[in-house]
């Protein structure tokens, strides 16, 4: 399990992966930030503080999320 662990927290690299220029995960990642930015300027500073602490809240879970699948897909190909 150890393994796993290290693996997920990028101590054990077996490779790395970039986003194409160009790709979609780029271009989605853009129109993200632009939304964001637009957002923002339209909230109150206390809108903008829960947006962000909302969002921060959301990264942690996906976090918690993408390492329990990660694992769960590892042990799959194991067996």
């Amino acid at each position: 399990m150890y393994l796993l662990n290290d693996l997920w927290y990028g101590n054990v690299n077996p490779s790395e992966r970039h986003a194409c220029r160009g790709s979609e995960y780029k271009k989605v990642t853009a129109e993200a930030a632009e939304c964001m930015d637009r957002l923002m300027a339209e909230l109150t500073p206390k809108g903008s503080e829960l947006l962000e602490d909302l969002l921060d809240t959301y990264v942690v879970l996906n976090s918690i999320s993408e390492e329990d699948t990660f694992i769960r897909g590892v042990r799959i190909g194991a067996q």
